[in-house]
């Protein structure tokens, strides 16, 4: 099984699941997130590897907004401790890596 992350608030969780490819809306919460990774983890049921791509993100920008930044940095921690807690192997990607390996497959 493979996971494709995009962090932003916007992005998404993506994922192929037996030659399935499934996307999902960011979750809005840190409880909602570990929900739904957890969902999608459960699917594999141990049958399967697991492991995430998730957007390589955290560099400053010029015009982000110092309390906006924190949420998000929070934000991606929050994701990165969910896939720890499950047990997901992940690997921090720019978002061309992981995206293309999803629209290759359409």
């Amino acid at each position: 099984m493979i996971i494709g992350i995009d962090p932003g608030i916007s992005g998404g969780i993506t994922y192929e699941f037996r030659k399935e490819i499934l996307a999902l809306k960011m979750p809005k919460t840190k409880e909602e997130v570990f929900s739904e990774l957890s969902r999608i983890s459960l699917k594999a049921d141990g049958y399967e590897p697991i492991v995430c791509y998730i957007e390589k993100v955290g560099q400053y920008r010029p015009g982000n907004a110092g309390p906006a930044s924190v949420t998000f940095a929070r934000h991606v921690g929050n994701l990165e401790m969910a896939l720890i807690a499950l047990k997901i192997k992940y690997i921090q990607v720019s978002p061309q890596k992981w995206m293309n390996y999803f629209v290759g497959k359409l």
